[in-house]
This record gives C-alpha cells, sequence and structure tokens, in this order.
C-alpha cells in the first residue's frame, strides 16, 4: 500500500485488524510505502494494530510521531526503514509491541547527518518504542 504524498496523517484505527480477506477493502496489506515528498507527518493510534500480512514499513522523513500501539500485534511485521531519520520523532508508548519478535532489521537511507545511523536509529526504536530486542541492524 503506498500513501499518497497529499496524505497528512493516518487516522486512529484507519487499519486496524486489516487482515480479512472478506473485507470490502483490498485486504494483506503486505508493505507500507508513502509517495515521494510525503506530507505525512503523524500515524495515530492503532491505525495499523494487528495487521499479521504487513511484512515492511518505509517511512517518510516527514513523519514526526506514531501513537501508541500503531503497530502493535503485527505479527510478520519484520522491517522498517527511515527514510531521514532524524531523532527526533516522538512514540506514544509502545508502537511497535508485539511486531516479528524472531529478529527484523532496521534501515535508515539518506540519514540528515551521520550521527544518526542505522544503530543509533535501531537503538532508539529498541528503547522508546517497543520494538523487540532481537532486532538488528541491516547489513550492507
Amino acid at each position: 500500500m503506498q500513501i499518497p504524498a497529499s496524505l497528512t496523517s493516518i487516522g486512529i484505527n484507519a487499519f486496524y485488524d486489516y487482515h480479512d480477506s472478506s473485507s470490502t477493502i483490498p485486504s494483506f496489506i503486505t508493505r507500507l510505502t508513502f509517495e515521494e515528498n510525503s506530507n505525512c507527518s503523524w500515524i495515530d493510534h492503532c491505525a495499523f494494530y494487528g495487521c499479521s500480512s504487513l511484512t515492511s514499513v518505509s517511512f517518510p522523513s516527514s513523519l514526526t510521531t506514531i501513537g501508541y500501539e500503531a503497530f502493535n500485534n503485527c505479527l510478520n511485521l519484520s522491517s522498517i526503514r527511515w527514510d531521514a531519520w532524524n531523532g527526533n520523532i516522538i512514540f506514544q508508548s509502545t508502537p511497535f509491541n508485539g511486531v516479528c519478535q524472531d529478529g527484523g532489521t532496521v534501515t535508515v537511507t539518506n540519514p540528515i547527518d551521520d550521527t544518526h545511523n542505522s544503530a543509533a536509529l535501531l537503538a532508539y526504536l529498541k528503547q522508546n518504542s517497543g520494538l523487540p530486542s532481537g532486532w538488528r541492524v541491516a547489513e550492507d
């Protein structure tokens, strides 16, 4: 699923438990990406809670806040990419609690500066967002 550049936020429960094949909306979101020059700054509470088919997320540099439990229980989420992570993302409680417990990867592309690299992002996510301790930095 690609989020249009014009969208500024994703609302509460927008895709909550979105894995039912009988849904009238296309189901089984496996990847979440954002259009180039995205204006999305906020992903609200429980926006993707329980999306068990979601395996990867690629966040835009415009994102500033992720609400509590936004990606909780996305059991197969195993890859998080952040474009130009700058170290000031606000996590409201634990937005990644319950994601892939067997380990995953985190990647940063085009970092704003060298002090905010993949290792720093991973440490930040583990400390502030509920990301499991088994996750690792993607190898080049």
